[in-house]
């Protein structure tokens, strides 16, 4: 009989486990532990491995002390070779106190200053690889807010217009603005607002991406008076690891990169065409914008 999800942690972290597991249980999903068992026993190794072959995805709780843990260690190993999804949840500690290399590159759900984390981010997550329904009021909530049916778009009629600078007129411009010239711009249709965070997290929930901003460690932010390199910041934590956007998903979404927009518009595409509609979502060119 297959399970949703095991459930990896340090046993100096059962009673974070507890929480978490219930949370887990009142959400719909299976959830199997190793709760009652001696680690390291022949009767755990069984266990264990039987578990894993029948979960859906994993599930790691991440501390200083699950860090350390052999038997943590032992279950991801496992996991990784039956082909399972981990999903990381940041409990404990400092980030690289906590996070084994393995799961370094991997996204976090961070409940070590914001357990609701847990609502916000990790359940719609695991309910989308799953398919556990949710509660009809937050299915509707979040398709309204994410799926890309919800774009408000603005027609822009054909026109032409002088692109580019002149050096005469301006002496601050760069010289790939130059020389001024005659455009035409066909119509099109724009967005009227950015992407939000929470179609971002769509995105991502849906195809396992990640950005620029996380395979490099840092992204780009905004001081107040100069931009400043930010580390450990991404479109999830834009001023770093404590920041958050949980309260800001109707927020445009920042640190993101060209590659990242242009396959966050690939998906958008092929979500439109699911729904029977044949256009094309694409980043507007340098003569639209």
């Amino acid at each position: 009989m297959s399970t949703d999800i095991f459930l990896s942690y340090s046993h100096q972290d059962s009673d974070i486990m507890a929480k978490l597991r219930a949370d887990l249980s009142r959400a719909g999903f299976s959830v199997w532990t190793d709760e009652g068992l001696e680690p390291g026993t022949a009767s755990w190794q069984r266990a264990i491995r039987r578990a894993l072959r029948e979960a859906r995805c994993m599930v790691v709780i991440l501390s200083p002390d699950a860090e350390q843990s052999k038997w943590v260690e032992i279950e991801l190993g496992w996991a990784e070779r039956f082909g399972l999804r981990i999903f990381p949840v940041l409990a404990k500690g400092e980030f690289d106190d906590a996070v084994p290399f393995s799961l370094v590159h991997v996204q976090q759900v961070d409940i070590r200053t914001a357990y609701e984390n847990v609502e916000i981010a990790l359940l719609p997550t695991l309910q989308r690889h799953l398919g556990v329904a949710e509660p009809v009021g937050d299915a509707e909530v979040r398709e309204e807010m994410t799926h890309p049916m919800a774009f408000d778009w603005v027609p822009i009629s054909a026109g032409a217009f002088r692109m580019g600078s002149d050096k005469t007129q301006d002496k601050d411009a760069y010289d790939d603005e130059t020389p001024q010239h005659s455009v035409a711009v066909a119509d099109f249709k724009i967005a009227r607002v950015p992407v939000t965070v929470a179609q971002f997290a769509a995105f991502v929930d849906a195809t396992g991406h990640r950005t620029t901003a996380e395979k490099e460690g840092s992204a780009q932010g905004w001081s107040g008076k100069e931009w400043e390199v930010i580390q450990g910041a991404y479109w999830a934590a834009p001023r770093g690891p404590e920041s958050h956007v949980r309260d800001k998903v109707d927020h445009p979404v920042t640190c993101v990169s060209w590659h990242d927009a242009n396959a966050f518009c690939a998906w958008a595409t092929e979500m439109y065409r699911a729904a029977g509609q044949q256009i094309e979502i694409r980043l507007p060119t340098e003569a639209e914008w």
